[in-house]
């Protein structure tokens, strides 16, 4: 007699804990696996130069009694948890750190072809991301990389590469280069590159990062765009509760007239996303921009100012909202005031939206495409999330290493998304979703910033700011004491459940996070944090501004490796005598 087959329910069961068990297997795998190697690992997979194996050793300098941030910052990369990142502190005023270790790609030089430390200029750089035969070309260099890496299972591997050792243009990682009859046909029909050199500007190697190193700031940036706000609220060009529409001609339209400005820069516009994705060349013509977005963008949700929903993070529209008041208000976007007004009277080495002869001059460099292995370190904790706290979450998965474990507001974003959905609330993740992915063409994953077209843009402060953690921390020590933005902005206004970030977060009417890591047990702190991970903070109180940036993404609300290195500063400067 045969057996009756399964029910659909039971199929479904098994299924489930099928993947349940693949999701363990791939997690005990990478669980204390450290994120650098993982990055390896995913640089073989897709034909990209991989990262020296050799920790590098921090450069720079301290002041005697901060000393003990060196060896706080060396930890990171020992333990494998950067790529390349800088650190820097003042404190009463005075720059006590300013340390940087590890590699990073340069974005704007080309180092193949014999051509190393040749600048390429502005316009071919934005060539190669928006000329269709370069891009055709680059991912046929992406199948021949990967044929390539397969076939070297099976052959010897070359030579070693050379170490980052050495001096400051040393390329550290090269592909070899070889072009054959057929490889040298389809190199003429695509213009010349050799696809054994697979993408020289596209693929490049790794060199020394510097304090000079100009590194994506990510939402950092929009400490710098409420600078410039608070700067012109200073100068009485308009009040932070003035409504927008009172210096915005015809803005005041389509649920749009009670905004004021205050409302937008903490992130309670309700214009999380734009009804149809802004084009670059929209962005590239002011006029058009801010008489659209004016007359036809309509707010993304009804809400009142009483109304719990009404406060979700704006990740790139704030900033473009921000810059179309500064436009109407003083005739420039907000990217070119700072720059003219803020960074150049302040000896500030920081840009939002970059222009040609500053692009071939700086030293820049790219944010790594995120670690995509890194998530399965993840999965397993946002199932648990909301059930079991951090440290039982930890043991449990056996979380070896804490800067992987989520704390609990992370873990628990997904149970907000579901919970959200069967409330009826789905347009708030719809919102949250569309603000990051459907915001500005090309502007569609972590690495995309990296693209010239993206940070020339002066429009775009909320994410393509460039700069170092020497300028940052100069900055957030300017908005400390006053010297720039003087008093406004800094009334912080009550926590709010943010719809966007997953928790309770306040902000100030001039837009800067104020306890942005009260979760984390940090208190008396100002600023904001990046996707990638860096952090620009100060605190009035400890006479203290910290900037940490870094070229490896790890892609989460919470930022382990800018914690613990605030934490460290903070011991050790209450262990001062």
């Amino acid at each position: 007699m045969s057996k009756n087959p399964p029910s659909s329910v039971l199929r479904v069961l098994i299924a489930l804990l099928a993947v349940l068990c693949l999701l363990i297997v791939v997690h005990v795998a990478v669980v204390n696996t450290p994120i650098k190697t993982l990055l390896n690992l995913q640089n073989i997979v897709t034909g990209q130069p991989r990262v020296p194996n050799k920790s590098p050793k921090v450069q720079g300098f301290t002041k005697p009694e901060f000393g003990h941030m060196t060896s706080a910052f060396q930890k990171l990369f020992d333990q494998g948890l950067e790529v390349g990142a800088q650190l820097a502190v003042y404190h009463k005023g005075e720059l006590v750190v300013d340390l940087w270790g590890g590699v990073a790609r340069v974005n704007n030089k080309d180092y193949q072809f014999g051509r190393d430390e040749e600048p390429m200029t502005f316009k071919e750089s934005l060539l190669l991301y928006l000329k269709p035969r370069e891009l055709v070309n680059a991912k046929l260099q992406e199948w021949f990389a990967a044929f390539r890496y397969v076939k070297s299972f099976f052959v010897p591997p070359p030579a070693a590469p050379p170490t980052c050792d050495g001096a400051d243009n040393q390329v550290c990682q090269k592909t070899s280069t070889s072009t054959g009859s057929v490889v040298g046909y389809i190199q003429w029909f695509f213009g010349g590159a050799s696809l054994d050199d697979f993408g020289a500007s596209l693929k490049r190697g790794y060199l020394p990062l510097t304090g000079d190193s100009l590194i994506p700031l990510f939402s950092c940036s929009k400490v710098a765009e409420s600078a410039v706000i608070s700067d012109l609220a200073s100068a009485k060009k308009f009040s932070l509760d003035d409504k927008i529409s009172k210096h915005w001609p015809n803005f005041g339209s389509k649920g749009k007239e009670d905004i004021k400005i205050e409302d937008l820069m903490r992130h309670q516009a309700g214009l999380v996303y734009p009804d149809s994705m802004l084009t670059i060349k929209k962005l590239s013509n002011p006029d058009l921009l801010y008489a659209q977005l004016a007359e036809e963008q309509g707010v993304n949700w009804k809400f009142d100012v009483s109304n719990a929903d009404k406060q979700m993070y704006h990740p790139i529209t704030r900033g473009i909202y921000a810059s179309g008041l500064v436009y109407n208000v003083m005739g420039v976007e907000l990217g070119s005031y700072f720059r003219n007004e803020i960074a150049l009277k302040h000896g500030l080495d920081m840009y939002l939206g970059i222009g040609p002869e500053d692009f071939e001059r700086e030293k820049i460099v790219q944010t790594e495409t995120p670690v995509l292995p890194q998530f399965f370190k993840y999965i397993l904790q946002y199932l648990l999330g909301g059930l079991v706290p951090f440290s039982s979450r930890s043991k449990i998965l056996m979380m070896g290493n804490t800067f992987d474990t989520l704390l609990d507001f992370e873990a628990s974003i997904v149970l907000g998304f579901l919970r959200k959905t069967f409330q009826g609330k789905w347009y708030l993740n719809y919102s949250a979703l569309f603000g990051i992915l459907n915001a500005v063409e090309d502007l569609d994953s972590i690495s995309s910033i990296n693209k010239p077209v993206l940070l020339s843009l002066e429009n775009l402060p909320s994410a393509n700011g460039l700069s170092n953690a020497r300028s940052m921390s100069k900055l957030g020590d300017l908005l400390r004491t006053g010297a720039v933005g003087g008093e406004a902005g800094k009334i912080t206004d009550e926590r709010h459940m943010d719809h966007g970030i997953g928790y309770e977060i306040a902000f100030t009417d001039g837009g800067y996070g104020h306890d942005r890591f009260y979760v984390d047990g940090l208190f008396g702190w100002k600023g904001w944090a990046g996707m990638a991970g860096g952090v620009l903070q100060w605190n009035e109180e400890l006479e203290l501004a910290f900037a940490y940036n870094t070229v490896l993404p790890y892609g989460r609300v919470g930022k382990p490796r800018g914690i613990y290195l605030m934490k460290e500063l903070v011991n050790g400067l209450n262990k001062k005598p």
